[in-house]
């Protein structure tokens, strides 16, 4: 039995029965009773409260899957129910008393509802008003106001539309709406002008090279500072360069092998009437991370923003070294925390580098001991190591500790899941056979930028092998480091290579100790 090919997110919930041979003859709708992400609700269903369904939906229109469809959810208080039906949670764009649902998640419930029905051969929707029919809500079988008073009315009208569509004789296609981002992410078919922002469409972004590629890939925070720098300087931003696909990188000349425009988090701009300089320096104060000023006639007057996580400022090809651009505030010194001070922000500094799982003690002094952690730690970050807790590493910190808590310190099952969605392998969050088999070889050597590079470097950073640094896609020295470092405490050859199918996988999936 499959599941819906409209997803862009998954997650499976250990709140669900495995069923063997179930089959879906029904289709159960609920609210969220709030504006949760797909994500959010995702994480709800992972938590102490036993409940789940097979599939959510985000006001954004973006539809995550919880519970395979093979197996029963905890939706509807009714076992009898929900072993037979696939059930939906839909986001509220509005609180009590109207619960509304967005248009965009409207339509994203009509298209998935048709999709459920084809695959499970469900002829017809047949909405009778009570548990009897094949549509049915929660509070059928429970005292709730479930789907609540903007839903519920709908559903006869529900079951019209998706009637209407299966008696059309050619299956609908149902394209993915491009404008919503996946994972971050734009995915958009190059040379199909998608509007991603206000003043920019997807096409700006396309990679330059001809008959190379088909898909564009735009980080969605890359188009939030672009239509920041237009709305701010009230000019038009021309888009000389983003999006590059690995094929046309090649091609590029001193292009970085590593060149963030591979991977759509880059985009070479300039401003209308507007001087480079100028445009740096906003770009600096909104936070951007990654910036290049090319400012001269050789270089072309333009500049380079993008979206990696800590801080590379640079001047024109020669990659010369710029400390700031103007952008930034003064520093304080007296706000800089380094060895002798102590206090309750230097507590405050400790408890957060403990989090991170650096072992040090809380004792509110900043000793040796708490240098030579910040100094690990600025290393670890890929920024200066000086042992000085200042703005650089303060935001570095403050990264950290968020991606840790949004990960919920990226668990074993979000690794394997992550994997066996790169690989191929059925996504059940389950090391198995299968998932072993299709696995590849990864080292400095072999498939240095492969996509499953991010997923094992998160990993080895959840499993205290925090010398592999940022998860930047790269297995580089830093990746080596720590791949021979668990080899070598778990008594395995310390080659630095985790090889297809072999012990390292093993390890990394959890299958041996």
């Amino acid at each position: 039995m499959s599941n819906s090919s409209l997803i862009c997110y998954t997650k499976l919930s250990p709140n669900c029965t495995k069923m063997t041979n179930k089959i879906n003859k029904k289709i159960t709708i609920h609210h969220m009773a709030g504006n949760c992400s797909i994500e959010t609700c995702a994480n709800v269903f992972q938590g102490s409260r036993k409940a789940s369904s097979n599939y959510g939906i985000g006001s954004d229109g973006r539809i995550g899957l919880y519970v395979n469809e093979c197996d029963r959810a905890w939706t509807s208080s009714s076992s009898a129910n929900d072993s037979q039906a696939v059930t939906i949670e839909v986001a509220n764009n509005s609180g009590a008393p109207n619960w509304t649902v967005s248009d965009k998640a409207y339509a994203s419930l009509l298209n998935l509802c048709e999709d459920i029905c084809r695959r499970n051969k469900i002829t017809e929707i047949n909405f009778t008003g009570d548990k009897s029919g094949n549509l049915t809500m929660h509070n059928y079988f429970a005292n709730t106001l479930c789907p609540g008073p903007y839903l519920e009315p709908r559903f006869k009208n529900i079951a019209k539309e998706i009637n209407k569509r299966l008696k059309n004789e050619q299956v609908q296609v149902v394209e993915r709406d491009e404008s919503i981002p996946v994972e971050g992410f734009y995915r958009c078919t190059k040379g199909k002008a998608t509007q991603l922002a206000k003043n920019f469409k997807s096409t700006e972004f396309d990679c330059n090279g001809d008959n190379c590629c088909k898909e564009t890939i735009i980080d969605v925070n890359l188009v939030k500072f672009l239509q920041n720098i237009r709305t701010h300087f009230g000019k038009s931003v021309n888009i000389t360069n983003a999006y590059r696909c690995p094929a046309h990188n090649a091609k590029v000349a001193n292009a970085s092998k590593q060149s963030k425009h591979m991977y759509g988090m880059a985009a070479d701009i300039k401003v209308k009437d507007v001087a480079p300089a100028e445009v740096a320096k906003y770009a600096e104060s909104i936070g951007v991370l990654g910036i290049g000023l090319y400012d001269t006639d050789k270089d072309g007057h333009f500049v380079h923003i993008d979206t990696r996580p800590t801080k590379a400022f640079w001047f024109g090809h020669a990659q010369e070294y710029r400390a700031t651009f103007g952008g930034g505030n003064e520093t304080d010194l007296d706000t800089l925390l380094n060895r002798g001070d102590k206090g309750d922000r230097v507590r405050k500094l400790q408890q957060d580098l403990k989090e991170l799982g650096y072992k040090l003690a809380v004792d509110g002094s900043f000793g040796a001991k708490t240098e030579e952690v910040v100094k690990q730690f600025q290393f670890d970050m890929g920024i200066t190591k000086d042992g000085v807790v200042g703005p650089t590493t303060e935001s570095a910190l403050a990264r950290a500790l968020e991606a840790k808590r949004e990960d919920g310190e990226y668990g074993l099952d979000d690794f394997i899941l992550d994997v066996q969605k790169i690989i191929g392998a059925e996504p059940d969050g389950k090391a198995g056979p299968e998932t072993l088999s299709k696995t590849i070889t990864v080292s400095s050597k072999i498939n240095k930028h492969h996509p499953i590079v991010v997923p094992i470097q998160k990993r080895l950073a959840a499993m205290g092998y925090t010398e592999v640094g940022d998860a930047d896609g790269s297995a580089g020295s830093k990746f080596t480091k720590a791949v021979k470092r668990l080899q070598k405490e778990r008594g395995k050859r310390q080659d630095g290579e985790i090889t297809k199918g072999q012990t390292t996988w093993k390890l990394l999936l959890g299958m041996i100790k």
